[in-house]
């Protein structure tokens, strides 16, 4: 993994042997249930290991699961001491707790093989998802050239004419329409996770004053926004399109922009790459605030922009948003599976 994780070989015949099948009680199990080992190897002293007294009228997948339920995991609080994180299980009191599960090893088995198999769908739409976001991420970078290049590293046949460049302002143009008349009320955010959404979904509630959007941005559906606060997902800030299919009003420290002369799938693909980052950094004032990137407007409206012709931005603008499409249905589909999941473990178990 490349960590350099430090111990003391002196100490490691102190250390405990996990077998495969043995169940560990962690620091923290009170917050998360208890974990069934498949593999050998060894723990801190600090955890307790344990495994049913008898293997042929217990199921190990059936109690993986019942140790991840919300009853059992609630149950844990009257067995904990310590304060916090500092909480530990007595694991004679946890002897102590009375559990119900069906004696049939039969039944046990059936409901074990029923959630490995729900684990199993859920981690095998994780792993597609991750490929596909790992595929996208790829195609990001290679399908627009570097600042400079006029041909991309990757291209669809019968396209060869050399890139040409636009600057940002030559593509657009500045949004300063204001809600003066509040026939908008819902106001929107940029999240560099989620892209334009209602504040109130992002925030659980809206965080700005009915009284005074009055002086907020009008956003358009297409019009792009760029939000000069940044974090590990943004490190200058996102640029993202409003995909709602519908308008909304946003703080005036957004910059707004709608666009002209070039295909909007393509723009926006591009600003989900880190091409445009370097220009950002070269080009934005010093003496920021920390969670904030700063650039003028004037400079801002500067930046280069790719510009293939039409039809070939039209082909990459389509190709890349179907990844947009099958990535979501990846998430819903684990979204999906997970509320089963909880659904079914709050039914199956007492």
């Amino acid at each position: 993994m490349g960590i350099d994780i430090k111990y003391d070989k002196a100490t490691l015949k102190n250390y405990k042997v996990i077998h495969q099948g043995d169940f560990v009680i962690s620091l923290r199990s009170f917050q998360g249930g208890f974990e069934l080992s498949d593999k050998l190897g060894i723990t801190s002293p600090a955890y307790t290991i344990f495994v049913p007294k008898s293997m042929d009228s217990q199921d190990n997948l059936f109690w993986k699961t019942k140790f991840k339920t919300f009853t059992f995991i609630e149950s844990l609080k009257t067995v904990t001491f310590g304060i916090r994180d500092g909480k530990s299980i007595s694991f004679s009191e946890f002897g102590d707790l009375k559990l119900f599960f069906p004696k049939n090893i039969e039944e046990q088995q059936k409901i074990g093989n029923f959630f490995k198999q729900l684990d199993d769908t859920i981690a095998l739409h994780q792993r597609q998802l991750e490929n596909y976001q790992k595929l996208k991420k790829a195609m990001l970078q290679k399908m627009f050239p570097e600042n400079g290049v006029e041909i991309p590293k990757i291209r669809f046949n019968n396209f060869t004419e050399k890139w040409k460049q636009r600057k940002l302002g030559e593509v657009s143009s500045k949004v300063t329409k204001k809600n003066k008349d509040r026939r908008y009320e819902e106001t929107l955010t940029n999240s560099a996770e989620l892209g334009i959404v209602p504040q109130s979904n992002f925030f659980d509630k809206e965080i700005s004053n009915k009284s005074n959007i009055d002086g907020y941005y009008i956003v358009q559906p297409d019009n792009f926004v760029y939000n000069p606060r940044i974090s590990n997902f943004a490190p200058v800030g996102p640029i993202k399109r409003n995909n709602l299919g519908r308008g909304g009003v946003m703080s005036p420290l957004y910059y707004v922009f709608s666009t002209n002369h070039i295909d909007n799938n393509y723009l926006e693909k591009y600003f989900d790459t880190t091409h445009w980052h370097r220009f950002m950094k070269l080009n934005g004032d010093s003496g920021a605030r920390a969670d904030r990137f700063a650039i003028r407007d004037s400079i801002f409206i500067k930046m280069p922009i790719p510009y293939p012709s039409m039809k070939e931005q039209e082909k990459i603008g389509e190709f890349l948003k179907t990844f947009d499409s099958t990535i979501a249905l990846h998430q819903n589909k684990i979204k999906e599976m997970e509320k089963l999941k909880q659904a079914c473990l709050s039914k199956m178990f007492i």
